[in-house]
């Protein structure tokens, strides 16, 4: 499976990276700002090779012009690394030659010097619909520039501040974005190569003007070291927008952590010419990643309940600890390098290299739980199969009083040779922490999400939105693979890591939960839960959302049982999940049931009606996080039909600005109920 995937560029043709060029933290500018680079740049080695821009994975390809004159291409793969590792939404290649791909507004003819199998392609087609090749950039999606109406809006349809994805979901009458192969040439580079890697992360949309952009940072305002002298608290309006602002680093990654994720089951690369070869996995850290200044830096991504920075609300301390055999520990600060996502070296992971793994073990501070549950997703394999839940889902032993840390769990990064030395070889691995709050638990800081129904904090309504309908599709949906936590222990269900997701039909908005890795529990069981193959779709078919997630489901119906609820004289639909009775079907042990999924299904003009009530809460900073949550769950009973329901009531949890410049949770109220019918 590996051999799907390629090097952006040849390898061979790059000179060493220096620290300026890298992916990562890069200074504080003269008028006090954090700058995280996310753009990697490499020279090439000689300036008369040509760096060839290669598809790392069969996707759909856009082109738009950068402010240097170059050309950017946004990748948009179609499959996914055979690893465990954050979805990546767009490959983004920094510096294209216009040359290498175009003649003025043409792309290049077939019998023009420098045309490659790609150009030939898309010239020939052009031809076969247009005849003459004038104006075929449009077919690289060049025409879709900051200028372009379509006399559909009231403005341009590409501005710098919408979507990427607007370029791939926009229906074009006459063009289609072209269809590329892993390993195949799509241009080359003018001088020096960039590449940008963007993760699918909910809130955290890249727009249209990143890539149209020859370089991009995150830049965020510089914190003082104290609060007028005293130490920052978690609340402290300043702190917590600092921090928050900083976790839109999390939606990229290190090109040197992507391609290290394939040093135990290798790659292949392209050159100029499109020959193709494998490089083994023993070989990516000599003929890949030794180019790259972060070479022996592996990445520690931490995140809690919601799937945010773990230590975001303040629960906990910035201190995490590595735990090597016998008593050797060492103890280190997550937020030392001022970004939420910690950068390890081998100095920082005590423990033993057996083969081409640095063993330790990880302790996390004590937090809300007497034992959280734990998601390692890591970015490297030494087998491409599923990862066994004793490494995927590590158990935490119980706390233990007056110990700062919970029992530590076992972790590996990806090490090797060099010089002698044994280092870290570049990898990507992220921890998810799930508090589980008990009776009796420390109080939660002001900050804190948590309450008492299993719905709070899964949605987030501001953020989970579909946008413009560029298609008039009938059915929409989108699915985020944010691994929020979701317990459903306290109603007899299981315990599992979500992704989030929201779909439109012609008369209902549904926000819903996907089990992607249950937990272990008392009710559930701990083993992958695949996701649905159709993840993220449109379509013109008429079907509503809840028939088509049944389909999936050879044993489940949903089947609609109205009722009318205390003091209305209208009806409302509510769902009953019934399974047809099977021998195959065993409803404690089915791994696909819908039960286990999280719905709460809106009527159109009730979902606008709660987003519009938000929106006009004055108290609300829109600027930071927003989650449902349930304010009073009812048993009721619909009279006339003799049926038990219950009655949610929902409000908007979210942030304002308190009293000593203190950030503050605060509640808006909505109208909009929701119910739940008493299943017979």
């Amino acid at each position: 499976m590996g051999s799907r995937f390629f090097f952006f560029t040849d390898p061979s043709l790059l000179a060493p990276q220096t620290a300026d060029q890298a992916y990562g933290p890069a200074g504080t500018t003269a008028n006090g700002k954090d700058q995280f680079r996310v753009t990697d740049r490499h020279d090439r080695l000689s300036p008369s090779d040509v760096l060839p821009a290669v598809a790392v994975c069969d996707g759909v390809l856009c082109a738009q012009e950068a402010d240097d004159g170059t050309l950017s291409l946004i990748l948009k793969p179609s499959e996914a690394p055979p690893f465990e590792f954050p979805v990546v939404s767009y490959f983004l290649y920094k510096g294209v030659a216009k040359t290498s791909l175009l003649d003025g507004d043409a792309v290049l003819d077939v019998t023009a010097s420098g045309a490659t199998p790609f150009t030939k392609r898309i010239a020939v087609e052009w031809k076969k619909q247009n005849g003459a090749l004038t104006g075929s950039s449009a077919a690289l999606g060049l025409d879709r520039d900051a200028n372009f109406v379509d006399g559909t809006t009231a403005g341009p349809v590409f501005t710098d501040t919408d979507p990427i994805d607007h370029l791939f979901r926009y229906p074009h009458p006459t063009v289609q974005l072209p269809l590329v192969a892993a390993g195949e040439v799509i241009g080359s580079f003018q001088s020096g190569c960039g590449l940008e890697i963007v993760l699918q992360r909910l809130g955290y949309e890249p727009r249209l003007a990143q890539a149209r952009r020859a370089e991009n940072e995150v830049s965020v305002a510089t914190l003082p070291a104290s609060n007028g002298g005293v130490a920052w608290q978690p609340d402290d309006h300043a702190f917590f927008s600092h921090w928050h602002e900083k976790e839109q680093v999390l939606a990229y990654l290190d090109p040197c952590a992507f391609f290290g994720a394939f040093v135990q089951s290798g790659l292949s690369r392209a050159s100029a010419t499109g020959s193709s070869s494998k490089i083994k996995g023993h070989e990516v850290y000599g003929d890949v990643l030794s180019s790259f200044a972060n070479r022996n830096v592996a990445y520690l991504d931490i995140r809690n309940n919601y799937g945010y920075s773990y230590n975001l609300f303040g629960l906990y301390t910035d201190t995490i600890r590595f735990v090597a055999s016998g008593s050797q520990t060492h103890d280190l600060d997550f937020r030392a390098g001022s970004w939420p996502i910690r950068r390890l070296t081998i100095a920082d992971v005590p423990g033993v290299k057996r083969r081409s793994v640095q063993r330790t073990k990880l302790a996390l501070p004590v937090g809300q739980s007497v034992a959280p549950a734990v998601l390692v997703s890591t970015g490297f394999v030494t087998r491409l199969r599923a990862e066994p839940p004793k490494f995927k889902t590590p158990t935490i032993e119980a706390a233990i009083a007056a110990d700062p840390f919970y029992p530590p769990f076992r972790l590996g990064f990806a090490a090797t040779e060099d010089g002698g030395q044994t280092v870290l070889s570049c990898t990507y691995t992220r921890v998810n922490v799930y508090e589980k709050p008990r009776a009796g638990q420390p109080a939660g800081g002001p900050l804190d999400v948590a309450g008492g129904h299993y719905l709070d904090g899964v949605f987030r309504p501001r953020a989970l939105q579909l946008g413009p309908n560029l298609g008039g599709h009938s059915l929409r949906f989108e699915i985020y693979h944010e691994e929020v936590f979701v317990d459903l222990e306290s109603v007899d269900g299981p315990t599992y890591a979500s992704s989030v997701g929201v779909a439109e039909d012609s008369h209902h908005i549904i926000l819903f939960g996907l089990p992607h890795y249950f937990l272990p529990s008392t009710s559930g069981r701990g083993q992958r839960q695949p996701l649905p193959s159709w993840a993220n779709s449109s379509t013109g078919d008429a079907v509503d959302f809840l028939t088509r997630l049944t389909r999936t489901f050879r044993f489940t119906d949903i089947a609609k049982q109205p009722i009318t609820p205390d003091g209305s004289a209208n009806d409302v639909d509510t769902l009953i999940v019934s399974h047809e009775p099977s021998i195959l079907h065993n409803p404690v042990a089915d791994t696909n049931s819908i039960e286990d999924y999280c719905l709460i299904v809106l009527d159109k003009p009730d979902h606008e009606a709660l987003l519009v009530e938000v929106a006009a809460d004055p108290a609300v900073l829109s600027a930071l996080p927003g989650f449902l949550t349930v304010e009073a769950v009812q048993a009721k009973q619909d009279s006339a039909r003799g049926v038990d329901y219950t009655q949610v009531t929902l409000r908007h949890m979210g942030y304002a600005l308190g009293n000593g410049n203190k950030t503050t949770r605060h509640s808006t109220p909505l109208t909009p109920r929701v119910y739940e019918h008493a299943n017979p």
